[in-house]
C-alpha cells in the first residue's frame, strides 16, 4: 500500500512544474514515505487518516503550484504549455482522418460515461431542490416482531439475517404527536399517496395522480412555487375550504401553463377544490424517485376523497410518511431520542384501540414488541426505490466501463502508431537539445487536447442519450417522471473523465517517445525506423479483445433472456384483446350501484360489432399488479386438516375463462348465477391444487379467506396455470372468485375482438359516455402491448448490451487491423528477403493470419474470467439463462474470430503481394 501511494506521488510530481519538482519533489516524497511507514508500523487505526492527510497536503501543493503556473500563462509570461496546445491543434488539423476517428471513439466512450452519470445523478445522488436539504430527516421504525398495526401501507422490509421489519408508515395520531412535541424539529409534516383521482375540469374527465399532505408541507420543505402558494396549516383544519396545489408538469400538460389557473375550481372525486398554487418545475415531490403526483391536497380532505376507505381517524392504521426539518445545531440522534418514547406510547395506544373484529384474526395473535424509531436523512425524500434503480445502473456501469476502456486502449494504440510515424521529428528535436520532459509534455498535452475535444463530442452524445437511459430504468408499472439534466455537474464529470482519459492515452506515447536513447533516435532519423514498443501495442490489442469478448458475452446472455421470456407459455390467448380500467368509486358509485354499472357496460360492449366477448378482472394479466390473501387463506384439505397459507386472489366476471381462452381442466368455471345471492364458490389454478391437495382433485373442497371461521368458498373447478403478474414471475397459487361475490372495487375490462382490437377504441369510449359521460377510463391498451411492455426493460437491456458489444467489436477490429498493418509495414524488408529466398506468398499471408489468431486467442483467454465475473454480477437479471452459459461464450468467441479474419484480410493480402525487388530496392 505504501509503495503504491508513493509511486502515485512520483507520477504526480512528474506532472508538476520543473522548478518546483527540483526544489521540493524529493523532500515531499520522502516525507510521504516516512509518514506512511510510521502509520503502518505502529498499526494505528489512524493509518487511513494519515494517508488522507498526506494526500490532501500533496494535492493542495500540487494545485497551488499549478495555479501559479496558470496565472503566469494567463499573464503571457510562460508560453510553454499554451504553445504545446497550439502545436497539438495544428498537428491534429493536418491529419483530419486520424483526428475524426479519435474524436468519435473518445466521444462514444466519454458520452456513454456522461450519460450514465446523468442517470446516477438524477436517480441516486440528486437531493431535493429545496433550501438546506441536508437538514431534512425522514422517520421510520423497526421491529423484531410483526408490527403493532392493523395495516401498514408501506410494506415492511424484512432483513434476511436478523428478521427485523422496517417501514416508514405511521398513524395519523403518531404524526400529530410528533408535530406537537418539542423534538428539535422546526417543522414536521406528513404525506401519503392517493392512488387515483377522478379529475373533472372544464367539462372533461380524466384520471390523475395525487398525494395528501399536511398543512405546512410546502413551507416546511421550502418548496419554491411557480405561481400562487402552497398548502398552509389553516388549509388542513376541519371545515376549511378544499384547496389544491398542482405540479408543474400537470399544469403544463393539462392547462398549458395558464397563469389564470390559480383560483379555478376543479372536481376531484366529486369534491370541488380551488387551485391555490403550482410548484416550480424542479420540484417533483417527496415520494419515491420518479413519482410526481399531479395534485397535492390537504390531509383533512382524506375522508371526503376516500369515503368508506379512510385511514385518517384510525390509530391502528399506519399509512402516513413523516418528515421534518431540524433546527440549527440539532443532530438526528437527538431527534430520535426525543420522539422514540412518544412513538412507542402511541403505537401501544393504537394497538389497544384496534377493533375486536380485526384483533381476532389469526395474523394479529401473539406477542408484539414495541417498535423502535429511527431518524434517517430525508434530503432525497423517500428512497426505497433507489436500490432497485442502482442495480440496473450497476449493469449499465459494467457496459459503459467496458466501452470506455476499449475506447481508451484503441486511441492509445492509435497514438502509439502516430508517435512511431513521428520518430524522425522527435529524433531531430532531441538532437537539437529538446529535453525528454518537454517532448513528453507535448505528447501528453496532445492526448489531453484530444480527450477534451472528445469530451465535447461526448457531451452531445450524453445529451442525446441521457433521457433514453432514464426511460430504460424499471418503474414498477408506472411512468418514471424523471428527467436527467445537462448542467454543471454533468459538464464537470465529463471534464474530469476527459482529463483522466487524456492523461491515460497521452502517457504511453510520451513514455515511449522519451525512452529511446539519443543514438537510437539519431539512427531512426537516418532512416532506420525502430519499433515503438510492439509488445505494448500487442498487449493493448489483447486487452481490447478481452473487453469486447466480455461485452459480447453479456449481450448474448441478455438476448437469450429476452428470447426465453418471449417463448414463455402464458396460459391464455393474449391476442385481439383490448384492455381498459374504470373506477366508479371515484365518481360516487357505491355498493350494488358498482355491480349494476359493470353489468350494463358489459352488455353495451358485447353489442358492439366486432366484439366477441367482454369480461372483467380486478387486475389485468401481466400488468405487474395483483391481489394477495397474505397468510389468510385456510384450506380444508383431504384429511380434514386446516392448512393456512398464501395465495393470490383474482376477482373476475363469470365468463373470464372463456373470454381469455383459459382452459378448465377439472370441474366447471364460474357461472352467471354465481352472484351475491348464491353460495360462495371459486375456481383454483393448478398451482393452488398442487400446493394444497397434491394429486387429489380439489373440486368439492372448501377454503376460507381471512379467518378459518369465515364463510367458506367451495372449489368448483380447476383452471390451467396462467401467468398473473408477468412473464418472468412464476405462476402463483391463485384463487378465482366471482366479482359479484366480492367487495366492489375498480375493475379492468378485457374486450375480445374479431380483428384489430384498437379499431374498437372509439366504440368503447362511446359506450362509456352513453352510460356516464363523467366516468373516465384509463390505462387503455391491448393485452399484446401490455405483455410487450412487461419485457421492455429486458429488451432495452439486450439492445444496449448488443450495441455496446458491437461497438467494442468494431473498435477491436480497427485495433487488430492497425496492429497488423503497422507490423506488415515494418517488416516489408524482411518479407521481401523471405520471398526472394523462395517463401511462397500464401505462407507469408498465413504468418500474418497466425499473428492475429494468437492475439485473439490471448484476448479470449484473458477475457474468460472477467466475463464469468461480470455474468455473475448481472445473474439476477437473467431468466432461464445461466450466468455460466457456454452458448453465449461460444457465440462471442465465434464473433471475435470472424472479426479477426476480417481485420487480417487486407494486411495479409498486402503482405503476400510485396514485390521483393521493390522492397529490397527501397533499402
Amino acid at each position: 500500500m505504501t509503495s503504491l501511494i508513493v509511486f502515485l506521488y512520483r507520477v504526480a510530481l512528474y506532472l508538476l512544474p520543473g522548478g518546483f519538482r527540483a526544489r521540493y519533489g524529493k523532500a515531499m516524497v520522502d516525507e510521504a514515505r516516512l509518514g506512511l511507514e510510521d502509520a503502518v508500523q505502529e498499526g494505528r487505526p489512524s493509518h487511513v487518516l494519515a494517508v488522507s492527510r498526506l494526500t490532501a497536503d500533496f494535492l493542495g501543493t500540487w494545485l497551488r503550484e499549478w495555479g501559479a503556473v496558470a496565472a503566469e500563462w494567463l499573464g503571457g509570461r510562460q508560453p510553454g504549455l499554451l504553445a504545446d496546445a497550439r502545436l497539438a491543434l495544428r498537428s491534429l488539423r493536418r491529419t483530419p482522418a486520424f483526428t475524426t476517428t479519435v474524436l468519435i471513439t473518445l466521444g462514444l466512450g466519454i458520452g456513454a460515461s456522461a450519460a450514465l452519470f446523468s442517470g446516477v445523478d438524477a436517480v441516486v445522488l440528486r437531493r431535493l431542490p429545496v433550501p438546506d436539504p441536508e437538514r431534512l430527516v425522514l422517520l421510520r421504525w423497526s421491529a423484531s416482531t410483526p408490527e403493532m398495526a392493523g395495516s401498514v401501507d408501506d410494506r415492511p422490509v424484512i432483513d434476511p439475517v436478523s428478521g427485523a421489519r422496517t417501514s416508514r408508515s405511521f398513524s395519523t395520531l403518531a404524526y400529530q404527536r410528533f408535530r406537537d412535541s418539542a423534538s428539535g424539529l422546526s417543522s414536521t409534516f406528513a404525506f401519503a399517496r392517493l392512488e387515483q383521482l377522478n379529475v373533472l375540469a372544464a367539462g372533461e374527465a380524466e384520471i390523475a395522480s395525487g398525494q395528501l399532505v399536511s398543512g405546512g408541507y410546502h413551507d416546511g420543505l421550502g418548496v419554491e412555487m411557480a405561481i400562487g402558494r402552497g398548502i398552509r396549516p389553516g388549509d388542513d383544519a376541519p371545515g376549511a375550504d378544499p384547496v389544491a396545489v398542482l405540479s408543474h408538469g400537470y399544469w403544463d400538460r393539462r392547462f398549458g401553463r395558464d397563469r389564470g389557473v390559480v383560483g379555478r375550481i376543479v372536481e376531484l372525486n366529486g369534491v370541488a377544490f380551488t387551485v391555490v398554487g403550482v410548484t416550480a418545475a424542479a420540484f417533483s415531490g417527496t415520494l419515491e424517485v420518479g413519482e410526481s403526483p399531479d395534485f397535492s391536497v390537504p390531509l383533512a380532505l382524506e375522508v371526503a376523497l376516500r369515503p368508506g376507505d379512510s385511514n385518517l381517524h384510525e390509530p391502528w392504521n399506519w399509512w402516513l410518511f413523516v418528515m421534518g426539518r431540524m433546527e440549527d445545531g440539532v443532530r438526528s440522534e437527538a431527534v430520535g431520542s426525543a420522539l422514540e418514547g412518544l412513538f412507542q406510547v402511541t403505537a401501544q395506544e393504537g394497538w389497544d384501540a384496534m377493533p375486536d373484529a380485526v384483533r381476532s384474526l389469526p395474523e394479529f395473535q401473539g406477542t408484539r414488541a414495541l417498535p423502535r424509531l429511527e431518524v434517517v436523512s430525508g434530503s432525497r425524500g423517500l428512497d426505497g426505490a433507489r436500490a432497485i434503480y442502482a442495480r440496473r445502473l450497476r449493469t449499465l456501469g459494467i457496459m459503459v466501463l467496458g466501452i470506455l476502456l476499449v475506447a481508451c486502449t484503441n486511441v492509445a494504440g492509435l497514438l502509439l502508431v502516430r508517435t512511431e510515424a513521428r520518430h524522425r521529428e522527435i529524433a531531430v528535436r532531441r538532437a537539437l537539445g529538446a529535453g525528454r520532459v518537454h517532448i513528453a509534455r507535448q505528447l501528453g498535452v496532445e492526448g489531453l487536447v484530444l480527450a477534451l475535444l472528445g469530451a465535447l463530442v461526448g457531451i452531445v452524445i450524453a445529451y442525446w442519450g441521457k433521457d433514453g437511459l432514464i426511460a430504460w430504468l424499471p418503474s414498477a408499472g408506472r411512468d418514471l417522471a424523471l428527467r436527467a439534466r445537462l448542467d454543471g455537474r454533468l459538464l464537470a464529470f465529463a471534464a474530469t473523465v476527459a482529463v483522466f482519459v487524456g492523461v491515460t492515452i497521452g502517457a504511453l506515447p510520451a513514455l515511449t517517445a522519451t525512452s529511446k536513447r539519443r543514438s537510437t533516435a539519431l539512427r531512426a532519423a537516418g532512416g532506420m525506423a525502430p519499433s515503438t514498443r510492439g509488445t505494448l501495442r500487442r498487449a493493448m490489442t489483447v486487452t481490447q479483445v478481452a473487453l469486447a469478448f466480455v461485452l459480447l458475452t453479456l449481450a448474448g446472455l441478455f438476448v437469450g433472456t429476452v428470447r426465453s421470456l418471449q417463448q414463455v407459455e402464458l396460459g391464455f390467448d393474449a391476442e385481439e384483446l383490448l384492455l381498459f380500467r374504470v373506477d366508479p368509486r371515484l365518481s360516487g358509485y357505491r355498493g350494488s350501484e358498482i355491480r349494476d354499472l359493470y353489468d350494463r357496460l358489459a352488455e353495451l360492449l358485447e353489442a358492439v360489432p366486432g366484439v366477441r366477448a367482454v369480461t372483467l378482472s380486478r387486475h389485468p394479466l401481466l400488468a405487474g399488479s395483483a391481489e394477495r390473501t397474505g397468510d389468510g387463506v385456510f384450506v380444508l384439505g383431504p384429511g380434514s386438516e386446516i392448512q393456512q397459507g398464501v395465495s393470490y386472489l383474482h376477482r373476475v366476471r363469470w365468463n373470464f375463462f372463456a373470454a381469455m381462452d383459459m382452459p378448465i381442466v377439472s370441474g366447471r368455471g364460474l357461472a352467471e348465477t354465481d352472484n351475491e345471492r348464491a353460495p360462495l364458490v371459486a375456481v383454483v389454478n393448478e398451482a393452488f391444487a398442487r400446493s394444497y391437495f397434491g394429486s387429489t382433485d380439489p373440486v368439492g373442497y372448501r377454503f376460507a379467506i381471512g379467518s378459518p371461521t369465515a364463510e367458506p368458498f367451495e372449489i368448483v373447478g380447476v383452471a390451467g396455470d396462467a401467468k398473473y403478474t408477468g412473464q418472468r414471475d412464476p405462476v402463483p397459487a391463485t384463487l378465482y372468485v366471482a366479482h359479484g361475490q366480492a367487495g366492489p372495487s375498480q375493475m379492468s375490462f378485457a374486450v375480445r375482438s374479431a380483428g384489430d382490437p384498437t379499431a374498437l377504441v372509439s366504440a368503447v369510449r362511446a359506450a362509456i359516455r352513453e352510460v356516464d359521460p363523467n366516468l373516465p377510463i384509463f390505462e387503455l391498451t391491448t393485452q399484446a402491448d401490455l405483455a410487450s411492455r412487461r419485457l421492455s426493460v429486458e429488451r432495452r437491456l439486450a439492445s444496449l448490451s448488443s450495441g455496446a458489444g458491437l461497438l467494442a467489436l468494431f473498435l477491436t477490429c480497427l485495433a487488430l487491423y492497425g496492429t497488423l498493418s503497422s507490423q506488415v509495414a515494418r517488416r516489408t524488408r524482411e518479407i521481401g528477403i523471405r520471398m526472394a529466398l523462395g517463401a511462397p506468398r500464401h505462407g507469408v499471408a498465413r504468418s500474418v493470419v497466425r499473428q492475429v489468431l494468437v492475439l485473439v486467442s490471448l484476448g479470449l483467454i484473458a477475457g474468460l474470467p472477467v466475463a464469468h465475473l461480470s455474468a455473475r454480477l448481472v445473474s439476477d437479471q437473467l431468466y432461464t439463462v445461466e450466468a455460466t452459459s457456454i452458448g453465449a461464450r461460444l457465440v462471442a468467441m465465434a464473433a471475435m474470430l470472424v472479426i479477426a479474419a476480417a481485420a487480417a484480410y487486407l494486411p495479409a493480402k498486402r503482405a503476400s503481394q510485396v514485390d521483393p525487388v521493390v522492397a529490397l530496392g527501397a533499402e
